[in-house]
């Protein structure tokens, strides 16, 4: 687990309250607003060269700033799920304090209950 200058995010927390009881995970990290690791998981299971991974991560954190302004109208925003033909997909949810957790699982498992662990999870204490 890395683990990188921030306030409030240990790779510890994450292995332990978000990753380890949804057991599926393969790769895992939180990000702030701009896209930018503020800590992950298995950070080298992710086979791509770092301007895309920069890339990838700075569309996560887009996507589910954009999902929340429909929250009033649509509801909570809760996850983003996309599947890849490589047999994987990536899950994004929401954190508190505009931050965004970001996985890659196995397309078959069920990711809810990795969004469930990262959505009770008092980040912000």
């Amino acid at each position: 687990m890395k683990q990188q200058n921030n306030q409030n995010y240990t790779g510890m927390e994450l292995y332990d309250k978000v990753i380890k009881p949804s057991k599926d995970v393969k790769f895992a990290c939180v990000i702030n607003n701009h896209g930018k690791i503020l800590c992950a998981f298995n950070e080298n299971y992710l086979n791509i060269d770092s301007k895309k991974k920069e890339m990838l991560f700075m569309e996560a954190a887009l996507q589910a700033r954009m999902n929340k302004d429909f929250d009033g109208e649509l509801g909570e925003f809760r996850c983003n799920v996309t599947e890849r033909d490589n047999g994987y997909k990536c899950i994004s949810a929401p954190l508190p304090l505009d931050k965004t957790v970001f996985a890659v699982m196995d397309r078959n498992k069920d990711h809810s209950s990795f969004v469930n662990n990262a959505m009770k999870m008092a980040w912000n204490r």
